[in-house]
């Protein structure tokens, strides 16, 4: 199932503590362009995206051959 209590969780922590969070539960799939919506009409801006999904490389960025990478990409 798509589960979005431990999403809501987190941003519940960090709210707890101070800091400004949100949740978006739009899959990245197919709905992309929704979740940068979101993270605009929350935060002004985006500065960083990180995809952390589908390409799992067993090394750090420095180590990376020019192959892996470019496949990274």
């Amino acid at each position: 199932g798509r589960s979005t209590s431990a999403a809501d969780h987190v941003v519940e922590r960090i709210r707890k503590e101070g800091g400004k969070a949100v949740s978006d539960h739009h899959s990245v799939v197919e709905d992309g362009d929704k979740i940068i919506e979101t993270a605009i009409r929350e935060f002004g801006r985006v500065d960083v995206l990180i995809n952390n999904a589908g390409n799992l490389r067993d090394v750090s960025f420095r180590k990376m051959s020019d192959k892996d990478w470019a496949s990274v990409l």
